[in-house]
Order: C-alpha cells, then sequence, then structure tokens
C-alpha cells in the first residue's frame, strides 16, 4: 500500500505501539483540524491503517519510526560534519573568529604560543584587570606556570604586585608589561621582541 509523505508523516507523528491506539490517536485530533487538506490526509491515512491486520501495521509503524529517526540523525550528522568543515548549510564559509584571525597570524609571523592566558581571555575583560604580563618562568618554584615556558598573564592588582615579588626572588623575569583599562592594551617599553 502506498502513503503519501503527509501520511507517513502523521503515522510517525502519531503511530502507537498498537494499531488501535494509532487509529485512536489520529480518530482524537479529527474534530480539531480546521484545514481541509490536513483532514483529507488524517482520514487517508485512518483509512490506509485500517486496512491493515494487525501485526502488518504495528510493523509498518515500527519500519516508519526507524526511517523518520534515520533521516533526522542522518541530517544533524551532515549538518554537524558541515559545522565542524566550517562551511554553513547555505555553502557559504563560516566566518573566523577573532581568536582564529589572531592564531594564524602568530603562526605565519613565526611567534611562539605563550602559556597561561589566550590574549583575547576573558581575564582581559574584567572588571578588576589592570595589568597584562608576559614573563619567562626561572624556576620550579613559580606559582605559575612551568620552568622554561613563556607565560601571559591578566592580573588585578594584587596580583601584579604578587608578580613583582616573584620576580624580586627569582621565579620569573619579566618580558612585557601593559596597563589594562576597559580590555585595552597600554604597553610600556618593549624591551624583547615577542
Amino acid at each position: 500500500m502506498d502513503f503519501t509523505k503527509d501520511e507517513l508523516n502523521m503515522v510517525y507523528q502519531y503511530g502507537a505501539d498498537t494499531k488501535a491506539d494509532t487509529l485512536k490517536e489520529l480518530r482524537q485530533i479529527q474534530p480539531y483540524l480546521r484545514d481541509r487538506k490536513l483532514q483529507d490526509i488524517v482520514n487517508s491515512t485512518l483509512q490506509k491503517l485500517s486496512s491493515m491486520s494487525e501485526m502488518e501495521c504495528q510493523k509498518f509503524i515500527v519500519k516508519i519510526r526507524e526511517q523518520f529517526i534515520a533521516e533526522r540523525d542522518l541530517s544533524i550528522e551532515k549538518r554537524q560534519t558541515a559545522a565542524r568543515q566550517g562551511s554553513v548549510a547555505a555553502g557559504r564559509q563560516r566566518e573566523k573568529t577573532m581568536g582564529e584571525l589572531l592564531d594564524e597570524a602568530r603562526c605565519k609571523s613565526g611567534a611562539e604560543k605563550l602559556a597561561g592566558h589566550d590574549i583575547l581571555d576573558l581575564m582581559r575583560f574584567a572588571d578588576d584587570t589592570r595589568h597584562m604580563v608576559v614573563f619567562d618562568v626561572l624556576s620550579d618554584e613559580s606559582p605559575i606556570g612551568f620552568k622554561g615556558e613563556k607565560t601571559r598573564v591578566f592580573l588585578t592588582a594584587n596580583g601584579y604586585q604578587r608578580t613583582l615579588e616573584n620576580q624580586t626572588r627569582g621565579y620569573i623575569k619579566i618580558l612585557n608589561h601593559a596597563k589594562v583599562y576597559q580590555g585595552h592594551l597600554f604597553y610600556d617599553q618593549m624591551e624583547h621582541d615577542l
């Protein structure tokens, strides 16, 4: 028996575990349908399902559910794959984020990736952030970073004081400093090429 796409949608949406329950579900919505086309779809679906045996109807409902779920899952998978590949369903390329653009520029320039905070880290924009420091970690006793790493951190006024203390103790060597105001960086003189 041939079902239209609209009839198959009805079977998927209102299909129950038994033929009787499925027919009951479809009959319950009939009084509320105002659209003539929708009424015709429900009526034709009822007629076709009524002509099937109980076993045939149950198998048919299970098959339709499986088909619709498989189609849904495939559609989701395709959209996820497209998103991962950076394209939108409309065929346009996904625009790169500022972070991705900065990372590409860093790679092209040959600059090393710093440990710690990313240049656009949310800490940069926190209300109490006042300093950005780039430093070499000289000791395993440093509270931030690992020995040998070049690290960037955004700090409060108190955090900056502790960083200066760590430099005095010989745990780190500050390479670059900028004052931070509302996310804007105001660099001191750069002493080292970063």
